[in-house]
C-alpha cells in the first residue's frame, strides 16, 4: 500500500516526489529531517535571544517596589 502524503504539503511536492528512485527519496528524506532539526535550532535560538536578561540587567518586574 502506497503512503499517503501529508495534505498540508503542497501538490507539486507531493506530485514531484513520487517520480523520484527511492535512492534519491532517502536523501530527500535526510535533508528534510536536518532542515527541519536547523529550523527548530534557530527558533529556539532567537527564542533565547529575546527572552534573555544580560548580567548586568534585571527583569523590569524586579524593579517594582512592594
Amino acid at each position: 500500500m502506497e503512503p499517503t502524503p501529508p495534505a498540508s504539503a503542497p501538490k507539486y511536492i507531493r506530485e514531484g516526489l513520487t517520480k523520484q528512485t527511492p535512492e534519491t527519496l532517502r536523501e530527500i528524506a535526510r535533508y528534510a529531517d536536518a532542515l527541519a532539526d536547523h529550523e527548530i535550532k534557530q527558533a529556539e535560538s532567537q527564542l533565547d535571544d529575546e527572552t534573555a536578561v544580560g548580567d548586568d540587567e534585571t527583569p523590569d518586574e524586579w524593579d517594582k517596589a512592594e
